[in-house]
């Protein structure tokens, strides 16, 4: 059979998209690959379902044509919504990807004549605070992700009622399980107990009652349904597991899983939150058979070594370090050099970086950056494994990094790491280390606040003298843009060097709250020689004296107050002057 699902590189859907696979089915899978939650995992997800036989494709049912991913398709998984109660999420967004997205759906398949059935997944969400009634039990949401589920599954019924669409609505609880979302409880504390720091919890939450149920058990159960359908036309199913648990037993099992206990910071109630549920699958029972069969502590026992096998056993390794490498002439090569051996000394002691990528210009336009040579000096050094040498045509600062950027993004590096050879001695364990853990607490950007530019830093204006970029983000905002060489005026000469901005403008825009100034106050850069790197040592002087001005300046000619990115430093990492 052919079989569309929707939403089919995320937690649920995905374990779908395998079981059908499993059982010999034909299976387009479509997922718009949102930002919710970092895209880089469902397209880890998505890849892999790919080698499995699953013909994946990325497209938005809210605006993009159906007809080609419909045609000769014969039964329709609809996993596809905007999830959570998150206050960042609008509330046109939750409307727009649950109701907007379901009506074009729904409008394609009522013009498909031989589909034999839509399951429209919906959530316990619709009963509101305390879920523990029977399919007729009047729903209360109490949040926009409720209000909009709802609203779609009535939708969904009202196409079975008024033009035989033949649909059937799925109420899940609680699932949980391998690749559970990244915002969910249960993922970010197995996250936060592995990588050691504070879980925050909001007040109340360890008390809320909950029909944990396992991801395994979910696809059984429409598996069923599937396989008998009839039975499931114009009809609502509450699915998941009729054990309870409270939050905090699950939290205890997680800590005796793992083996230790777990640092809380304990938050404010958070509104819209569902207190108590309780899933009645009597209807199930007695429709299908359907008997969930894993209790909680098994299903956490599988999250957790998903967690460890697929996540953190590589997320230590998901860093690649850019280098830019030139000089002016031939006794500054060779200082540039030793600054390099230092470097990747040093990287490698550190050992965590999944590989090291050297980027010199190949333009004629800088010939002054001793055209050539700096790539034979290269080829005669033994640079260690993983280490990469890139000619690249274009701007030293912009063409250059965005080359890198582009290059480890397609390696499913997660984080790049840009070092200056003359700041190589702020990259060691501890620095990265700290960058490290505020890219995981949720940084997009963190960087070094190197003392020469301290107060420039801790104000948010990240440099790459020494930053750690989130890949996905920084391509998703446009990169390093190159009209910031525009802005070189005759009282700057070639010395922009305020690339950055731009990104971390838009960063901040579309992010919010989202970086990380590291401080290091143990260490400076290294100041060319006045005689020997006589080019260098101006460049660099004058760079050092100009910085703010240049940057102000910048942000002027493009429309930019520079000062509100003191308002995206993350409030754990805001330093007073």
């Amino acid at each position: 059979m052919k079989i569309l699902v929707t939403g089919a590189a995320g937690a649920i859907g995905s374990h779908m998209v395998e079981r059908l696979l499993d059982k010999g089915h034909h299976v387009i899978g479509v997922d718009v690959f949102s930002s919710y939650y970092s895209p880089e995992i469902k397209k880890i997800t998505s890849t892999s379902l790919s080698a499995k036989g699953a013909d994946m494709r990325t497209l938005d049912l809210s605006e993009d044509p159906l007809g080609e991913v419909t045609e000769g398709v014969d039964f329709i998984f609809h996993f596809a919504a905007q999830p959570g109660i998150s206050a960042s999420t609008h509330f046109s967004t939750y409307v727009q990807n649950n109701i907007v997205a379901t009506e074009k759906l729904l409008e394609q398949a009522k013009t498909m004549s031989d589909l034999k059935g839509f399951v429209h997944i919906s959530t316990s969400s619709v009963y509101g605070s305390h879920a523990v009634g029977s399919e007729d039990t009047v729903p209360e949401p109490t949040s926009w992700y409720g209000v909009t589920k709802l609203a779609a599954e009535q939708l969904a019924l009202s196409y079975y009622r008024s033009f035989g669409v033949p649909v059937s609505v799925l109420r899940l609880f609680s699932v949980y399980g391998e690749r559970e979302r990244p915002e969910k409880l249960y993922h970010k504390l197995i996250k936060a107990m592995l990588e050691g720091v504070p879980f925050t919890l909001y007040e109340g939450a360890d008390k809320h009652v909950r029909s944990y149920s396992y991801v395994g058990d979910i696809v059984d159960g429409l598996m069923l349904v599937f396989n008998d359908f009839e039975k499931a036309k114009g009809q609502i199913f509450n699915l998941g597991t009729d054990e309870t648990n409270t939050t905090g037993e699950g939290i205890a099992h997680i800590e005796e899983i793992i083996g230790k206990k777990a640092d809380f910071v304990i938050l404010p109630k958070r509104s819209g939150d569902q207190t108590e549920t309780r899933a009645n699958i009597t209807k199930m029972k007695e429709t299908f058979g359907f008997t969930p069969k894993t209790h909680l502590r098994d299903g956490l026992a599988k999250e957790v070594a998903w967690y460890k096998d697929h996540i953190y056993s590589h997320q230590n390794k998901s860093v690649g370090l850019i280098v830019r490498m030139f000089a002016f002439n031939d006794r500054e090569l060779v200082i540039k050099m030793d600054l390099l051996k230092q470097m990747l000394a040093t990287a490698h002691q550190i050992g965590k970086f999944a590989r090291i990528d050297i980027l010199i210009p190949s333009d004629e336009r800088f010939v002054q950056c001793d055209f050539g040579k700096t790539k034979q000096a290269l080829a005669k050094e033994k640079l260690g494994e993983q280490v990469y040498v890139h000619e690249v045509q274009g701007d030293l600062f912009c063409d250059l990094l965005n080359y890198g950027v582009d290059l480890q993004y397609t390696q499913n590096i997660k984080y790049s790491m840009m070092v200056s050879l003359e700041a190589q001695q702020f990259l060691h364990e501890h620095n990265f280390t700290a960058m490290l853990h505020a890219m995981h607490s949720g940084a997009k950007v963190s960087g070094v606040a190197i003392p020469e530019f301290e107060r420039i830093i801790l104000d948010g204006r990240v440099m790459n003298t020494c930053a750690m970029w989130d890949t996905w983000a920084l391509k998703e905002v446009g990169g390093f843009d190159v009209s910031a060489r525009a802005m070189m005026k005759n009282e700057f000469r070639p010395f922009a060097g305020v690339e950055e901005i731009i990104p971390l403008l838009r960063i901040y825009k579309r992010f919010g709250k989202c970086i990380a100034p590291i401080i290091d106050r143990t260490h400076r850069i290294v100041v060319p020689d006045k005689e020997i790197q006589k080019e260098s040592y101006e460049y660099h002087t004058l760079k050092v004296k100009t910085k703010d001005l240049r940057q102000r300046h910048y942000a002027e000619s493009i429309g930019e107050n520079i000062d509100v990115l003191r308002n995206a430093v993350m409030s754990q990492y805001k330093v007073l002057a």
